[in-house]
């Protein structure tokens, strides 16, 4: 009997930590909301100080995903973005996009290895 893994798929995300960090955003000098990630309802209202139950960050300084394709309506996605979440890019082959998701902080670092800390391979050119 053999055991198969599947293979890791590499996901490309951007991390989020205010307005406009996000590559395609539209931000002008942070007078705009995002296109990707707008401002959260709360940026300007009294209720902004609120604190996050995830995070414990004040609700103002979040963001929510505006551009998200959900297939099923009857789920309702959490589209609320903690300073420091990642938004995941989903790509086709040609690298267009289809679509956006969060990826919480913790999540990312449970299931996912950052390439750039993996030892290099060694190969006849780097001997």
């Amino acid at each position: 009997m053999a055991i198969y893994i599947p293979k890791p798929e590499p996901i490309e995300v951007y991390q989020w930590l205010k307005n406009g960090d996000i590559p395609g955003d539209g931000v002008i000098n942070n007078i705009n909301s995002g296109a990707i990630v707008g401002r959260h309802p709360s940026y300007n209202d009294f209720t902004g100080a609120q604190h996050c139950p995830n995070c414990g960050v004040a609700m103002g300084k979040h963001g929510i995903l505006l551009k998200m394709i959900v297939p099923d309506p009857s789920i309702v996605p959490n589209r609320v973005i903690c300073p420091g979440d990642w938004v995941r890019f989903h790509r086709d082959h040609k690298k267009r996009i289809l679509n956006y998701s969060i990826v919480l902080a913790k999540d990312l670092h449970e299931r996912y290895v950052d390439l750039a800390t993996l030892p290099m391979p060694l190969t006849e050119k780097s001997l």
